[in-house]
């Protein structure tokens, strides 16, 4: 065993409160611009500004930037570790997220989905979520933390099969209606939100791939495949342009990025899936080497590009 289940622990919950407290500079620096691009006395630059005197509070008073600290989401990137204890890291990470909400440092919101019933710890069967990857080209482990806020998982997600007679155009018409339409209209998603696109693969598949999209890649970064790039920088473009803006109540920022992802699919049709992470996008991580070091990360590199 490399690592000792107290440290692990005592990392993880550590880990945990960073994330819920402060915005990874991309992230900041992406809602200051939106604020300096809204109209001097509009709702949207307002709300911006209370948003940013928010993010300086919390990360100077270590409090959650938001009252929903989220679902727990951990991301595991196994590289190649032959004594690496799996079973450890879980075990460790539920502990964590137990010991987190016991402190205060997030709220007990992970509940039964019949009966409503609380436990009070946010531990329980399915929770936290626990995501894996396999990536032998990296020598340590990487362990991300992600708190899913409830309004973008609520409101938020959305899915469909694009037909071969659907083309790009089917496509595009299919994230926009979900976006504009049905999802930030209402400014029920906390717009301005990141967007991650799932292009391909399988439903579960492709429903994963627009989670993380949404959650795991840096604000302002592109897809290294020119065709998936420019899809991004036309959809930002656009769905800009819809006036929805901050809490949907106006202003030229609807999105602060949109993120695509695809894979191979069947031929007989491309499923397409949407995910939304409000614009307090929190995630933070820490790299498990094999001497036994714990190292924390600016940004997660589970896109590796």
């Amino acid at each position: 065993m490399i690592f000792e289940d107290k440290v692990l622990v005592e990392r993880f919950t550590q880990l945990i409160r960073r994330a819920v407290c402060e915005l990874p500079e991309e992230s900041l620096h992406a809602l200051k611009e939106a604020h300096a691009r809204e109209d001097e006395g509009t709702i949207a630059r307002a709300h911006l500004e209370t948003n940013l005197k928010n993010l300086a509070l919390s990360t100077e008073y270590k409090i959650p930037m938001c009252a929903d600290t989220g679902f727990p989401v951990f991301f595991v990137r196994i590289g190649s570790m032959p004594d690496l204890d799996l079973g450890q890291i879980q075990r460790c990470a539920r502990a964590a997220v137990e010991q987190a909400t016991a402190n205060g440092y997030i709220r007990p919101n992970a509940v039964e989905p019949i009966s409503r019933f609380n436990p009070g710890t946010n531990v329980g069967r399915g929770s936290p979520l626990m995501e894996w990857k396999v990536d032998p080209s990296i020598d340590y482990c990487e362990v991300i933390y992600v708190p899913k806020g409830g309004g973008t998982e609520i409101f938020g997600p959305a899915f469909r099969t694009i037909l071969p007679a659907d083309g790009l155009r089917g496509l595009k018409k299919f994230i926009f209606d979900t976006i504009v339409v049905d999802g930030n209209k209402t400014g029920a998603t906390c717009p301005p939100n990141i967007i991650g696109v799932g292009v391909g693969g399988t439903s579960e598949s492709c429903m994963a791939m627009a989670k993380q999209a949404a959650c795991l890649r840096r604000v302002g970064s592109r897809n290294p495949d020119p065709e998936i790039k420019a899809l991004e920088d036309e959809l930002v473009e656009v769905i800009n342009a819809s006036g929805i803006g901050p809490l949907g109540m106006g202003g030229k920022t609807t999105i602060l990025d949109l993120h695509m992802e695809f894979s191979l699919t069947h031929l007989v049709g491309t499923p397409v899936a949407i995910a939304a992470q409000c614009p307090a996008a929190r995630v933070g991580t820490l790299n498990l080497k094999a001497d036994g070091s714990i190292e924390e990360a600016k940004w997660p590199g589970w896109f590796n590009y």
